[in-house]
């Protein structure tokens, strides 16, 4: 499973480890406009939701670093899972926010809980987890030598 951000586990349910591509929209807020990032990338998924990154290779800029640190702003996530078609767009709230610094720009790692209000989004997302969880049973079985 991937590292935890700082604090407890703020999912009940089992993260899984992942790298997929994705692009994300913030949507906007009394503080700023909308913006969209397509470098990001899946971390970690869950039924949930996910643990999401962004690197930043150039300095950022004070208006730029504030637009990121907002909570609880909705957002959009479009993805394209193994085994399903097409890019889908998920639902969400930002629910955690941790900017940091390396020698190569400011990397934020950030959670969105999934809106499960539209379950027609949903479809891909759910079989892709399930597949997963699949995965990580026969790999416990096999290190418990079932």
């Amino acid at each position: 499973m991937a590292d935890q951000p700082k604090g407890e586990n703020r999912r009940k349910t089992p993260r899984y480890s992942v790298d997929l591509t994705v692009w994300v929209k913030i949507i906007s807020s009394a503080m700023t406009g909308a913006f969209t990032m397509r470098n990001a990338k899946i971390r970690d998924i869950s039924v949930d939701g996910l643990g999401l990154a962004v690197e930043i290779q150039t300095p950022f800029t004070r208006e730029e670093f504030g637009k990121m640190i907002v909570r609880r702003r909705g957002c959009i996530v479009g993805c394209s899972f193994p085994g399903s078609e097409g890019v889908i767009e998920l639902y969400g709230d930002v629910m955690w926010v941790e900017p940091r610094v390396t020698s190569e720009g400011t990397q934020f790692q950030f959670g969105v809980s999934l809106d499960k209000s539209f379950p027609e989004k949903l479809v891909a997302w759910r079989a892709y987890v399930k597949t997963l969880e699949s995965r990580n049973i026969e790999e416990v079985d096999k290190a418990l030598g079932r």
